[in-house]
């Protein structure tokens, strides 16, 4: 008996020194991504999402419940099994229980509940069980644009305020969905640039693409701002927060960069549209309003991942913000930089050169990405990191 028990600590640790972590795996320099030719083989992607994936929630045995956008994926979650095999639609459209309007941002609490951010407009959130049954629908006083499932019945809510004078407010709290309280733990303010077209009234940015909350594997809350060089922990067990400060480059924006911007976006629209955007582009050229979407710099980030040994991957640009080699940079928790590598998109085409790791999920070592084929629909594709 002793022998066999001893046997399996031998193995165990074998195969845990031949296999590299993926920090190992960060370190090399460039990330090389194998796609899996049997993952979601025979399911038709774009029937469920034919303008693509919105957002993943992964259970613990690598099932996932997407949302998406386009005609029949506007209101209602679709369930997978890990393999990317359809199990189930949950929820319709509607504003009663069980009812889903525009669902939007996705998380797992608990490994009971499945919550669903719905249009911040209805400020609510419905709470289903892991099997797609209605649950319960949380009612907020403001509009939230993220969820994030913590522990204990916790979740995280992050909902933006227009101030006016140009001000915007972010609030970060806590939600307990069994007692229905609410603890607030960091309010953010920031500036925004309010943009007049001959169409409409834009205000630019919006918090939801400025602040990120994430869930580390310790538990705790991540909250980051991709125009300022800080990141925030907060522990629920604890109930304290710390900051962290992150060294990140910043790259000013120059006239250059945004005629650069100018003529991609020209080119893309042109691509998919056809002869009444050459038209459109031919009467409206690089002017005014192009130069008021930017100024400053570039945001810093655009998007924050958490892998499954813990590490914080922080993604961005290098030379121009949407339009150069994305690169990934891994943080530990106390804001040390472990490695920096460069992602790859070689083997798929990208939905659009503006959000090519905006529609990235990380899952083990696997990256889940929501791509275009050959003939213009969209599909999910599984890609093992090595």
């Amino acid at each position: 008996m002793k022998k066999s028990a001893l046997f399996m600590i031998f193995i165990t640790i074998l195969s845990l020194s031949l296999s590299a972590s993926l920090l190992d795996i960060y370190k090399s320099g460039k990330l090389k991504l194998i796609p899996d030719p049997n993952f979601g083989k025979g399911t038709e992607w774009d029937i469920y999402f034919p303008q693509g994936i919105l957002d993943i929630a992964f259970t613990k045995d690598g099932s996932f419940f997407a949302t998406g956008l386009g005609n029949k994926a506007c209101h209602c979650v679709y369930k997978f099994d890990k393999n990317g095999k359809f199990i189930k639609k949950i929820g319709r459209k509607g504003r009663g229980p069980g009812d889903l309007y525009y669902p939007g941002k996705l998380s797992i609490l608990d490994n009971k509940y499945l919550i669903i951010l719905e249009n911040p407009r209805v400020r609510r959130i419905s709470i289903f069980d892991m099997n797609g049954n209605f649950v319960k629908i949380i009612k907020t006083k403001e509009p939230v644009f993220d969820v994030v499932g913590l522990e204990n019945y916790k979740i995280a809510c992050l909902s933006e305020r227009y101030t006016g004078k140009n001000n915007l407010k972010s609030s970060v709290f806590i939600l307990d969905i069994k007692s229905k309280t609410r603890k607030l733990i960091k309010t953010l303010k920031g500036r925004v640039r309010i943009v007049k077209t001959p169409e409409t009234t834009l205000i630019e940015p919006s918090l939801q693409d400025r602040i990120f909350i994430r869930k580390s594997k310790k538990g705790e809350l991540i909250i980051a701002n991709n125009y300022k060089n800080e990141l925030f922990l907060y522990s629920p067990k604890r109930g304290k927060i710390k900051g962290i400060l992150l060294d990140l480059p910043s790259i000013k924006i120059d006239n250059s960069k945004i005629k650069r911007y100018w003529r991609e976006e020209k080119k893309y629209q042109i691509n998919k549209y056809g002869k009444e955007y050459i038209s459109y582009y031919k009467t409206h050229k690089f002017n005014g309003y192009y130069k008021s979407l930017f100024s400053g710099i570039f945001p810093l980030f655009v998007n924050l991942v958490m892998d499954s040994e813990g590490n914080i991957l922080i993604l961005s640009y290098e030379g121009h913000y949407f339009l150069d080699t994305p690169i990934v940079r891994v943080f530990s928790y106390e804001g040390k930089l472990l490695a920096k590598t460069k992602l790859s998109f070689n083997i798929f085409q990208p939905e659009r050169f503006d959000s090519r790791v905006k529609r990235i999920w990380f899952f083990k070592n696997y990256i889940f990405a929501s791509v275009k084929d050959k003939d213009d629909s969209f599909e999910l594709i599984r890609e093992k990191l090595s």
